[in-house]
């Protein structure tokens, strides 16, 4: 199985591919490979401090996703990303 980097990495990218469901992109069949991938990770967690940490980092992936494709709409890229640092801070 995935350990480590390989895991936060699967983590947050199907939290990027769960985001590509939402407006303006409207990809809904891809919420089935991205939430049957959490379910798979947390399943194989072998423990709940994994599992926990597995189900962050997709909803960081989904959120970064999410945040930085809502403010690129409305700001040029460094100003998306300098509001993206204010929020996670």
């Amino acid at each position: 199985g995935l350990t480590g980097w390989q895991r936060i990495a699967a983590a947050a990218g199907l939290g990027v591919l769960g985001a590509s469901a939402l407006p303006p992109f409207y990809m809904l069949p891809l919420l089935i490979p991205a939430f049957t991938g959490l379910v798979w990770l947390v399943e194989s967690s072998p423990g709940p401090r994994r599992a926990s940490s597995a189900g962050w980092w997709f909803g960081f992936g989904h959120a970064a996703s999410f945040f930085s494709e809502s403010f690129s709409r409305r700001c040029n890229g460094l100003e998306a990303f300098a509001m993206f640092v204010m929020i996670v801070r």
